[in-house]
């Protein structure tokens, strides 16, 4: 029986799988890609996200648990710059509130697929953007979360860095104390592992600490502990 022209099967492009119209035109269908939900978050963020609160409430949306939990902490608390005694909120401008979005993300995406140097480097990311801003006790919080993940996957060379950028943090908010305590143990674990650039790393910044509480400690008539930084600054 013959098929009428009403019948007949719609062409289907075997390149594009794009249905055509019979006959030459254009597709009158295109197949659309998947939208990936990071994506989809980030070009939505300049048409939708204003406050800290439309932030939150879509990294909710989006499945991103713990970084809305420590999105709304590190922009909800008190300003760590502000004097004694302060309670004023912390101020967080667009631009870092999209830093610190990202690399939570980020941070979250590799840790479910097992990614720990994706993890690593977020919150290396995010310990460098704290310490341009001079908030130290953030930069901290954010190079202590390097330096477990290098403890958890045993990275030596991870866990050296990190104890390293801890040291240097403290020597910037003028913790000389503990600047020396992570650099001596940054210089312990570098020996313990041969590894002659961490040691000549920690070397370099224990000569600077040294040499400030000598005169520290000098200043404060304390002789006895200032003889011993200058000797070990010699």
């Amino acid at each position: 029986m013959p098929v009428s022209s009403s019948s007949k099967a719609i062409p289907i492009d075997p390149a594009t799988q794009n249905v055509r119209a019979p006959g030459p035109g254009k597709p009158r269908f295109v197949r659309k890609k998947a939208a990936d939900p990071v994506k989809k978050f980030e070009s939505s963020i300049k048409l939708e996200l204003v406050s800290d609160a439309d932030f939150c409430h879509q990294l909710l949306c989006d499945g991103f648990v713990q970084s809305y939990v420590d999105f709304y902490h590190l922009t909800h608390r008190a300003d760590p710059n502000q004097g004694p005694g302060g309670t004023g909120k912390i101020q967080t401008s667009y631009a870092d509130m999209v830093i610190l979005k990202d690399n939570l993300m980020a941070a979250e995406n590799c840790r479910r697929s097992g990614n720990t140097t994706g993890v690593y480097k977020a919150f290396t990311d995010l310990a460098d953007a704290y310490v341009k801003k001079r908030d130290w006790k953030t930069a901290i919080f954010f190079n202590e979360k390097c330096l477990e993940v290098a403890q958890l996957t045993s990275d030596k060379k991870a866990e050296l860095n990190a104890i390293h950028c801890l040291g240097v943090v403290y020597q910037r908010m003028g913790d000389f104390t503990s600047a020396c305590t992570l650099h001596e143990r940054q210089e312990d674990l570098a020996s313990m592992n041969e590894d002659q650039v961490e040691m000549g790393r920690a070397n370099q910044e224990l000569y600077k600490v040294y040499q400030h509480l000598g005169v520290e400690a000098e200043s404060n008539k304390d002789l006895d502990e200032a003889a011993k930084m200058f000797h070990k600054y010699l």
